[in-house]
């Protein structure tokens, strides 16, 4: 997951102030791809790995023209560091805060992009809904 935050820094801070180039694009997104399969094989569930790697092949186009039209392609390096540090805290809801803000960026590139509004459904995480009192929490 390191490597993969390391070469969005490299590849933003050659295109910082300037207009990203297809090729950056692709290196923003090879560094997003090998952060989520590296994320994937953390649960070390072969089943999530294929299923990342599926979904990941299907959207890797709306992930490069999301990347494109980034204002500042430093957005993505910083969705990637907040997940990876979410990750290291263990701390649920902030793993939920950072997946939210990555998924935000993509949604709102692609909107951009494409020109139309995508229909955003309100997602209840597990955890957030146990601390609204939706569900009872599961005790460990």
């Amino acid at each position: 997951m390191r490597d993969a935050v390391r070469l969005s820094e490299e590849t933003s801070a050659r295109f910082k102030k300037k207009n990203i180039t297809e090729e950056g694009a692709q290196l923003m997104t090879i560094a997003s791809t090998r952060f989520n399969i590296a994320v994937a094989r953390a649960t070390q569930n072969t089943m999530i790995v294929r299923m990342m790697e599926v979904m990941l092949r299907r959207m890797d186009m709306v992930r490069t023209m999301a990347v494109r039209e980034l204002r500042d392609t430093s957005q993505s390096t910083e969705t990637l560091r907040n997940s990876l540090l979410a990750i290291e805290s263990g701390r649920p809801e902030q793993i939920d805060a950072a997946t939210s803000q990555r998924i935000d960026v993509l949604e709102s590139a692609w909107e951009k992009a494409s020109g139309k509004p995508l229909r955003r459904r309100t997602l209840t995480h597990p955890f957030r809904a146990a601390e609204q009192g939706k569900v009872k929490a599961i005790k460990g």
